[in-house]
């Protein structure tokens, strides 16, 4: 998996769904989903483009916010870049 569009119908991305996926590079995330499971996305790469079509804030108070992203990547936001610590 290296590219993902999540569909504007899902609300809800589980526990580690994309757990280890080490190739991916791109990542669309849609208004609609509105809780993030634990380490949905834990080691996945820092390098990977994630788009979010949320505001900064709407993110951070997000449950389990960073869902276990490598540290050092960078959510794309409506409003501006997060970069995750």
């Amino acid at each position: 998996l290296t590219s993902l569009v999540i569909p504007k119908s899902v609300m809800s991305i589980g526990y580690k769904a994309f757990y280890e996926c080490l190739k991916l590079k791109s990542l669309v995330i849609p208004k609609s989903v509105i809780s993030i499971g634990h380490n949905a996305f834990k080691n996945c790469p820092s390098t990977c483009d994630i788009r979010f079509d949320k505001t900064k804030a709407e993110v951070y108070a997000m449950e389990d916010y960073p869902w276990g992203i490598c540290k050092g990547a960078i959510i794309h936001c409506t409003d501006g870049d997060l970069t995750v610590r």
